[in-house]
């Protein structure tokens, strides 16, 4: 059996509703027979090697043609970030809203950050004028009056970037960072785009299509028709097995989708982790959960903090009345991590401290590197408190922001800890 138009409408119906000028009752029907003649060529027919009864086949068949269709568009969007250098929007720690790019900033923007102030903006504005290319933000610290801690604290709220002159259509780059059929029409509603399969020359060959948004949008439906039709093999069909097992699996993926909790984050690399914990850590007031495969007290490199101000953070907050609590790995005498002989250094200093540490069971791996705090913040990633996890390996960890997930993650804290004696 087809897709049926029944099938479709629904969805049709709500991808009209959306539009500023929602379709026609004939540009509804037509999007909708487009629709049938790619799973057409999609699902030639199926095999009924067990029972499938025809509304799962209708909803296989849809999940087919959707991914038909999203394919190309997924493509599109990723060479448009290319193209135009579209990337994830950078977020101040603070969530107070996106961090500010040093080199495109107003002296007024700048002027907002921690620690700079109207003068110190007037500084930095001209340093990049005149160093437009520095290595990194460290750099800065060479500016006078400004320092290695000051450049430090600018970390949380700013950034550095490339900047050079942009021309920005805000639908374009909505589609390119969240490509989908709901972000291609609101796109094709606000100008003259379109998409096609091939290059520069096949535009100029072919004329743009033209009309409405929503002849555009057929359009783009007969080319991805075009495409299923060559890759179609007649005599190929699908057993009804592999279907119902293909829609499981969708519906699996869903309910996972549901069950997660999207969370502003930073992506930590090297050194940066050492530097966005310790700030976390100086700035926590209620409770700090640690869980660490291996852990030292050594120093950083070049003025970077490393492992001992990591350290020297946590006795600080548990110093302050922070509750503290640490479980460290004790592997087994047949492993050849050695981990018990690590991390018995910090295991005692922060015993001596007053601090709860445990060491896990000696017969069970503890590869966890996560740190929970105030209930609201994640470290969790690669990362060892050691130098070379922070300075040696190329290690990437993120930290998060939300209260959903630090729940989740302090519950496998709990239960780990719970698990212990002591």
């Amino acid at each position: 059996m087809p897709l049926e138009p029944a099938t479709v409408a629904p969805l049709i119906a709500l991808w009209s509703a959306a539009l500023a000028t929602p379709w026609t009752a004939a540009e509804k029907d037509a999007v909708a027979a487009s629709l049938g003649a790619i799973a057409g060529h999609l699902v030639p027919h199926r095999v009924d090697d067990v029972a499938l009864t025809e509304l799962r086949w209708q909803a296989f068949l849809l999940r087919r043609t959707l991914a038909a269709v999203e394919a190309p568009l997924v493509t599109a969007a990723a060479g448009l970030r290319r193209y135009y250098r579209i990337t994830p929007p950078k977020r101040r720690a603070d969530g107070a809203g996106p961090a500010i790019g040093l080199q495109s900033a107003t002296r007024a923007e700048l002027d907002t950050l921690p620690g700079i102030g109207a003068a110190r903006a007037e500084d930095i504005a001209r340093y990049l004028a005149r160093h437009p290319r520095p290595d990194g933000m460290a750099e800065l610290a060479a500016i006078p009056g400004i320092g290695p801690e000051t450049v430090e604290g600018l970390a949380d709220a700013a950034y550095l970037e490339p900047a050079v002159p942009m021309i920005v259509i805000d639908g374009l780059a909505d589609f390119a960072e969240a490509p989908g059929i709901p972000a291609l029409l609101r796109l094709l509603e606000t100008g003259d785009a379109h998409v096609f399969t091939g290059d520069h020359t096949t535009r100029l060959r072919r004329g743009a299509p033209g009309g409405t948004p929503a002849a555009r949008f057929l359009a783009f439906l007969d080319d991805v028709a075009e495409r299923a039709w060559r890759a179609a093999v007649p005599a190929e069909g699908i057993l009804a097995s592999d279907a119902a097992a293909e829609l499981d699996r969708g519906a699996l993926h869903a309910a996972l989708r549901q069950q997660m909790h999207p969370a502003p984050g930073t992506l930590l690399v090297n050194a940066a982790y050492a530097v966005a914990v310790r700030a976390a850590l100086e700035a926590a007031q209620t409770r700090v959960d640690l869980m660490m495969f291996v852990a030292t007290g050594s120093a950083g490199v070049d003025g970077a903090p490393g492992p001992k101000d990591l350290v020297e953070a946590l006795l600080a907050a548990n110093a302050r009345g922070v509750a503290v609590r640490v479980i460290l790995d004790q592997d087994d005498d047949g492993y050849p991590y050695n981990s018990a002989h690590i991390n018995a250094g910090l295991f005692n200093q922060l015993k001596a401290a007053g601090i709860a540490v445990k060491f896990d069971e000696k017969d069970v791996l503890l590869h966890s590197k996560l740190c929970v705090i105030d209930g609201a913040t994640v470290f969790v990633g690669a990362h060892n408190w050691t130098r070379a996890g922070i300075f040696g390996i190329h290690d990437l960890s993120v930290g998060l922001e939300s209260p959903a997930l630090a729940q989740d993650y302090a519950a496998r804290f709990e239960t780990v800890w719970a698990a212990l004696p002591g």
